[in-house]
């Protein structure tokens, strides 16, 4: 006997002899048995939660129908007067006068292109150039131009 078991009498002695003879009896279920109890009780938990998170979510939706009811249809009969036409205004002239002396820049060129456009029309633009910058392209279109005349080109 070690010095930390405590003095056990007689009896206490006898008693566990018999206990230390004993077999355990063998369980009613096996370990699968109890493993998958364990694991239906887990998922019933789990299937209490989602069922209890979907019944709040259908009574807050039925609380929102019930304190927003649906917009009833109103019929109306409201007579709108046409507007009067209004007159365009055409943008002001540029005074030209100050730039004379300078070489064009490509803002004004842009704004005398722009200018001439909107006081002739598009049939004013000046025609295409090819690459060498001399001869118009045959396949630009123009304000008018039939499919029939585009489908011959192609």
């Amino acid at each position: 006997m070690s010095h930390d078991e405590p003095q056990l009498s007689r009896s206490e002695r006898e008693l566990e002899v018999m206990l230390k003879t004993l077999k355990p009896a063998e369980p009613d279920v096996s370990a699968a048995q109890i493993a998958f109890e364990a694991g239906r009780r887990a998922g019933r938990m789990q299937l209490f939660r989602w069922r209890a998170a979907a019944a709040i979510l259908v009574a807050a939706l039925g609380v929102s129908i019930i304190a927003h009811p649906a917009a009833r249809p109103v019929d109306r009969f409201v007579s709108v007067q046409p507007a009067e036409p209004r007159e365009v205004k055409s943008p002001p002239e540029l005074d030209r006068q100050p730039y004379a002396d300078a070489s064009p820049s490509g803002a004004e060129t842009y704004l005398n292109l722009r200018q001439t456009i909107l006081q002739r029309g598009i049939d004013a633009l000046p025609s295409a150039r090819s690459s060498s910058g001399n001869a118009p392209h045959e396949d630009v279109l123009r304000a008018g131009s039939s499919i029939d005349e585009l489908r011959g080109r192609l």
